[in-house]
């Protein structure tokens, strides 16, 4: 998982390449593409062992249409414009974790989140994976049982072993 500030300092050396997005298995989105929308995200949240959590997400869409079939890939400087046009009126936290959405026309979107990104000697590909559910609780029960983690499992005051 990338923060945005990681990726963005990432893409600077490639300002002239394309930018392509594999979502897996050689499936790249396809030439077209827009950079639909940026989202900056903050989350409060309790997970099922009773923890609370408090983080900030930088969300960006992506979407094909098969209106616009002949166009070219955007270059990484025109990401990053789209960014620097969009970023004096979004208060985004530098360290978010950083996710994108991707769905062609009439598809539900997807979550993803950055593996790589990749110069291969024409393109700046970004692989990206599918940003699965988690069980915070239950990877903090395994982090204990392994002795990784002072303290223990599922509350602050390590009253269960049982999780969810």
């Amino acid at each position: 998982m990338k923060n945005l500030q990681s990726f963005l300092t990432d893409l600077e050396p490639h300002t002239a390449r394309p930018m392509v997005f594999e979502i897996g298995k050689g499936q790249r989105v396809p030439v077209g593409y827009h950079v639909t929308e940026f989202k900056a995200l903050e989350y409060h949240t309790v997970d099922c062992g009773g923890m609370e959590h408090k983080f900030s997400e930088t969300v960006i869409e992506l979407w094909r249409t098969a209106l616009e079939p002949n166009r070219e890939y955007i270059s990484v400087g025109k990401f990053l414009s789209i960014y620097n046009k969009v970023s004096p009126k979004v208060n985004f936290v530098q360290e978010s974790e950083l996710v994108f959405l991707y769905a062609s026309a009439g598809e539900p979107a997807a979550r993803y989140s950055i593996a790589k990104l990749e110069d291969d000697g024409q393109n700046l590909v970004v692989y990206l994976e599918p940003d699965g559910v988690r069980c915070k609780s239950a990877e903090r029960k395994a982090d204990a049982l392994l002795g990784s983690v002072a303290g223990g499992c599922c509350t602050p005051t390590n009253s269960s072993l049982v999780c969810c």
